[in-house]
């Protein structure tokens, strides 16, 4: 099985809350970037 790395940057607002001993990070530029660790598409290289 083969590991990769995927790095995903983004700007923009983002609030903090603690959760337990988590530091939690939320706002549209967090969810942008879940969301493109998470995809499935084909391609190694992209940008949004």
């Amino acid at each position: 099985m083969d590991l990769g790395l995927k790095l995903i940057t983004h700007y923009g607002p983002f609030s903090e809350y603690k959760v337990g001993g988590f530091t939690k990070l939320y706002g549209i530029s967090v969810i942008k970037a879940h969301r493109l660790l998470k995809n499935s598409i084909g391609s190694d290289e992209y940008v949004q």
